[in-house]
């Protein structure tokens, strides 16, 4: 078994090759500045959408606000290009540049999240093909994005229909 816990060396290895290339950054937004800009967005009856600063932090200024106390977190940069996922049921599902937002790798306590941990131990444990349902297949974009970036092999996707009970649940 593995346990994420004890792979923390392995994933901050991966995650610092992403803030040196500068495919990924430290986002230095308090929790309450993105409550506000959702807020903002939601009075305006518009879907909230991360934007990333311009300029990005740099990796030292992340790091201050790390060693100040601050939970700050290390985002994915998309990149700027539409993310076509080869699905051996579903054939080929792009998503657009324009729906793709940045998303955290590393969340304030220093862990992985779900989408960078698997995707780091999918490489490490050679996995060669991926069986999911369809509600992962959004994830599955940002899957193929991070492993472009690091360098890694695409495993063959495979998106199950979701299965319901006979009363709908």
């Amino acid at each position: 078994p593995y346990f994420q816990s004890q792979r923390l060396e392995i994933y901050n290895r991966y995650l610092r090759q992403l803030l040196e290339s500068g495919d990924a950054y430290y986002s230095l937004e308090t929790p309450e500045q993105l409550t506000a800009r959702r807020e903002a967005a939601k009075a305006k009856k518009q879907s909230f959408k991360y934007l990333r600063p311009d300029p990005t932090p740099t990796v030292a200024e992340g790091e201050a606000a790390r060693a100040a106390g601050r939970p700050v977190v290390v985002r994915f940069k998309m990149p700027p290009a539409d993310i076509t996922v080869v699905d051996d049921i579903l054939g080929p599902v792009t998503l657009p540049a324009d729906h793709a937002e940045d998303f955290v790798i590393q969340k304030g306590d220093g862990y992985p999240t779900y989408h960078f941990a698997c995707v780091v131990d999918d490489e490490l444990m050679k996995i060669t093909h991926v069986l999911r349902g369809q509600e992962h297949l959004i994830n599955t974009a940002k899957h193929v994005a991070l492993q472009r970036a690091l360098g890694f092999a695409t495993p063959r996707y495979a998106h199950l229909s979701v299965i319901f009970n006979m009363d709908g649940s």
